[in-house]
């Protein structure tokens, strides 16, 4: 009982969950977490049809064809991410891993498939997408010189208010370190704030830069 429960505690944090499906008579077994995902109940006995009916009407027939060509083509194991609909305006996004079984004769007789729910990852990747869009912005539009670089002083990115004012391009500068925008009588002193920087994790000073001009001058360096 302590292994199922621990079983099922799992399932419920990958967010996965087992099924089989009994070809010859649509019969399908389901973990409760993928019957809860499909909006069964914990007890409802379910037919390969009513699980079918679960996968959102603009995927059905491509999930359908799917498991068709695997089955017509000898194939014992297919992926596919398709979507779910449970109930009114729900829906997931799920990742489908399924094996064919055959008997001795080659022929089909079921599916055993594990099904994941993509819907927080999916989400996560969204807000992803959204905050590097956001953080695009902000370096694009910045009137301060940003520059991105690694924890051993590698530049990464930067903003056009940084090409500006150093006179350099991005692609140049992201051939460059931190130490290579300070005078040469500043770089020691530059080593010593990066390791500042390193140990503290911020960092707020004035320095001296140089641009590729030649031309020199200070700024504040917030990190």
């Amino acid at each position: 009982a302590e292994r199922t429960d621990l079983l099922l505690e799992g399932q419920e944090l990958a967010r996965m969950g087992f099924f089989r499906v009994d070809l010859e008579t649509g019969s399908v077994e389901a973990s409760p977490f993928l019957k809860k995902l499909f909006g069964f109940g914990p007890d409802e006995v379910l037919t390969f049809q009513e699980y079918e009916s679960r996968i959102h009407p603009d995927d059905r027939s491509r999930v359908r064809a799917a498991r068709e060509q695997a089955i017509s083509a000898g194939e014992d194991l297919y992926d596919l991410r398709y979507r779910i609909s449970p109930g009114s305006r729900v829906i997931h996004p799920v990742s489908a891993r399924v094996h064919v079984n055959r008997n001795a004769e080659g022929r089909p007789t079921e599916l055993f498939g594990v099904i994941q729910d993509l819907s927080e990852r999916e989400e996560m990747e969204k807000r992803l997408r959204v905050s590097h869009e956001l953080f695009r912005q902000y370096m694009e539009n910045a009137p301060s010189a940003l520059v991105m670089a690694s924890a051993q002083g590698r530049i990464q990115d930067v903003s056009p208010s940084a090409e500006r004012l150093f006179r350099l391009s991005r692609e140049q500068l992201l051939e460059m370190t931190l130490l290579d925008l300070f005078p040469s009588s500043y770089v020691d002193e530059g080593r010593k704030r990066l390791r500042e920087l390193a140990a503290r994790g911020h960092l707020s000073v004035e320095v001296p830069f140089r641009t590729s001009t030649g031309k020199a001058g200070w700024g504040r360096w917030d990190a």
